[in-house]
């Protein structure tokens, strides 16, 4: 055991190293003393219980994270192992509707905004509704929850028909059950991909926190406590985000033809290379008279007769050509 190790010093007496800076003993020769080995003791027992409390404040920490995994991960595993994803798909989107009702409508004498809920159903899914839609005081929440529910459900269902039919002309698909399956993977891979996302965002925020959170200390503050306050609420800005995320990527996404089916489309184009991009005058005449273009013939070459050197010249000088218009052409 050396006495100048840090944890030594923190927790070691001083009176055991004023003794041993008294006696002086040789280097190399061993030392027994009650007195040494109890404090010798005391001081390992008070490091065992430093690491102690440093392992447990750790798990204590992980135990935060841990109820948080295990939520997103229950719910994931669901999602992977079901066979009707868009049942969970429509399961979240009723969910955001709930809970922004409860956000709008609180209390008629304190917060019921119908007017802000409507602008906030515009403006995130496909749907419109009247202003006053829920301006009536005779409705309640229950009722404001299944007509906004009921009304943006219908509108997911079209364009779940809509996809269906997209499915059947490219996969050639002709039982239900196997379009469904399709139509289930493409949702279910859509979920899957943005729970993978903002789950390893979320991870980088908590580990921030978790550094920034020893400052809670200078304010006289418990860090553990402030970091499970402060990871409650990083967990909840998550989920909202999620759910929000989903339901948005639910109403964007389209089918478009498989690689495979394009490569077809284009082998099956004739492409006429040799033939010019522009008409020409007779197919342009052709194509107004319904005729088909006649065959342009080549105009027929006319010979004329040889002039001979002592010949008149053609010019009409009266000279030889020889003499005239021979040495200019």
């Amino acid at each position: 055991v050396s006495f100048e190790d840090s944890l030594m010093r923190l927790f070691a007496s001083p009176r055991l190293t004023s003794m041993l800076q008294r006696f002086r003993p040789k280097e190399g020769e061993a030392i027994s003393a009650k007195v040494l080995n109890r404090s010798i003791e005391t001081a390992q027992k008070r490091v065992e219980q430093r690491n102690f409390m440093m392992r447990k404040h750790t798990i204590e920490y992980d135990d935060v994270m841990n109820k948080q995994r295990q939520e997103i991960y229950s719910f994931r595993n669901d999602l992977l192992n079901s066979e009707n994803s868009i049942d969970l798909a429509k399961e979240v989107i009723e969910s955001i509707v709930i809970s922004k009702v409860s956000e709008f409508f609180q209390d008629k004498q304190t917060l019921w905004d119908p007017q802000g809920f409507v602008s906030w159903l515009v403006s995130n899914f496909p749907v419109s509704f009247d202003i006053k839609a829920f301006d009536d005081d005779y409705i309640d929440i229950t009722d404001i929850e299944k007509i906004a529910t009921q009304k943006i459900l219908d509108v997911f269902d079209e364009k779940l028909k809509i996809q269906k039919s997209l499915i059947i002309n490219f996969k050639k698909l002709e039982e239900e059950k196997d379009v469904l399956d399709v139509l289930n993977n493409v949702i279910k891979n859509i979920m899957i991909s943005k729970i993978d996302t903002l789950w390893q965002s979320h991870l980088l925020h908590i580990d921030y926190l978790r550094t920034d959170v020893g400052l809670a200390t200078v304010a006289q503050k418990d860090p553990l406590i402030v970091f499970k306050q402060e990871s409650f609420s990083l967990f909840d800005t998550f989920s909202n985000k999620l759910k929000m995320s989903i339901a948005s990527d639910l109403f964007r996404f389209e089918m478009i033809p498989p690689k495979d089916s394009l490569q077809e489309t284009i082998k099956h184009l004739q492409l006429d290379t040799q033939k010019s991009f522009v008409p020409q005058p007779d197919e342009i005449t052709a194509k107004q008279n319904n005729q088909k273009p006649k065959d342009i013939k080549p105009a027929p070459v006319v010979s004329e007769n040889k002039v001979g050197r002592n010949d008149d010249c053609p010019c009409g000088s009266g000279k030889k050509y020889k003499k005239c218009c021979e040495s200019l052409s």
